[in-house]
C-alpha cells in the first residue's frame, strides 16, 4: 500500500506527461498507437488519483477495504465517497467512460486512424471510434479530477 501523497504525485506527473504528449508531440507524430498510449496515461493518472483518495478515506476510517481493480475502485468511490466529497454526476459518468475505454483498448487487436478519428477493432471485428476531441475532453476532465483530489488530500 502506497502513501496517498505519493499516489497523487504520480497522478500529477502522468497528467503533465499526457499534456505534453497530447498537445505537443501528437502534432508531430499523429499515430493511432501514440494516441492510445496518451489515453492509457490519462487512465493511469485517474487511477492513481482515485486510489490516493480512497487511501485517504481509508486512513481516515471513512471507508472499508476495497479491491484495487479500476472498476471496483470507481464503484467504491461512487457509493462511499463522491457525495460526501461533493463530486458531481459528470465526474461519475467520466470515470465510467474511462473504465469502458480501458477495457476497449485492452481487448482491441487492431487500431488505426482515419482523419481525427481513431478506430479500435476487436477479434470479432467489432469496432469503436474515438475522436481526438473526445480524448482532449478526457484530458480536461482527468486534469480537473486529479486537481480536486489533490486539493482534498492537501487539506490533511
Amino acid at each position: 500500500m502506497e502513501n496517498y501523497h505519493e499516489l497523487i504525485n504520480k497522478a500529477q506527473k502522468e497528467i503533465e506527461s499526457s499534456d505534453h504528449l497530447l498537445f505537443v508531440t501528437y502534432n508531430i507524430v499523429k499515430d493511432s498507437k501514440f494516441v492510445f498510449s496518451v489515453t492509457n496515461k490519462l487512465i493511469d493518472a485517474v487511477k492513481y488519483a482515485l486510489e490516493a483518495l480512497l487511501e485517504f478515506e481509508r486512513k481516515s476510517k471513512l471507508i472499508e477495504p476495497y479491491p484495487k481493480q479500476f472498476n471496483f475502485m470507481v464503484e467504491a468511490f461512487k457509493k462511499k465517497v463522491s457525495e460526501r466529497r461533493e463530486f458531481d454526476e459528470k465526474t461519475l459518468i467520466f470515470l465510467n467512460k474511462l473504465v469502458t475505454m480501458e477495457q476497449t483498448i485492452d481487448s482491441s487487436s487492431l487500431n488505426f486512424r482515419r482523419g481525427d478519428t481513431y478506430v479500435l477493432a476487436d477479434e470479432d471485428f467489432g469496432t469503436q471510434a474515438i475522436e481526438l476531441q473526445t480524448i482532449k475532453s478526457y484530458f480536461s476532465s482527468a486534469q480537473q479530477f486529479v486537481s480536486k483530489v489533490g486539493d482534498i488530500i492537501e487539506q490533511d
